[in-house]
């Protein structure tokens, strides 16, 4: 119930994907704010079904992936995709805000803002990621649009209550002109 609802989506879309191709899955959840003891306890059938061999391979919608768990997997010759594996899986976030940006221009709107979450440190630790305030940028100028850094906030974490409130109100008195149209990148 912290994360929002991105990643129960992104679950849900997965199993409708499997199921279309006919792969039999099973979702597994773990809490990843609990100590990894707890984490292990909450997946025991996970455990025993690795144990006999019936897991072919580990999708992670969001990690980290424990140590414990990563030498287990790689003694059991499971493969991993996702989270801190080496097949990382990301949805197409420039097409997404691409798509948000056009709508507003096919709309008569030119002066864009945006509400985003940025995250420095894991920009720093995670170098292919990309920014999304100067892609953002881009995007808005490629498509005829105009914005403003007063525009564009993005310095509070999205899941704390009274975020996106915060975030609305510093971008609409930041600067005397407002935008009129604004696209929100997270929960």
């Amino acid at each position: 119930r912290r994360e929002g609802n991105y990643f129960l989506r992104l679950a849900n879309c997965l199993h409708y994907f499997f199921a279309d191709e006919k792969i039999p899955m099973r979702l597994y959840w773990a809490a990843s704010h609990l100590a990894p003891s707890a984490r292990d306890v909450s997946l025991e059938d996970f455990q025993r079904a690795v144990s006999r061999d019936e897991v072919a391979g580990v999708l992670i919608l969001k990690g980290p992936l424990d140590a414990q768990w990563q030498t287990a997997f790689e003694q059991a010759g499971v493969p991993i995709v996702g989270g801190d594996s080496p097949y990382r899986v990301s949805g197409d976030y420039e097409e997404l805000l691409c798509a948000a940006i056009r709508y507003l221009v096919e709309q008569g709107r030119r002066k864009i803002g945006l509400l985003a979450w940025r995250d420095e440190e894991l920009l720093r630790a995670r170098p292919w990621l990309r920014d999304v305030v100067p892609q953002f940028q881009e995007l808005v100028q490629a498509a005829g649009g105009e914005t403003r850094p007063g525009w564009i906030r993005h310095d509070l974490y999205p899941l704390d209550a009274g975020t996106g409130y915060e975030l609305f109100r510093e971008l609409w008195t930041a600067q005397p002109e407002k935008p009129d149209g604004l696209v929100i990148s997270d929960d």
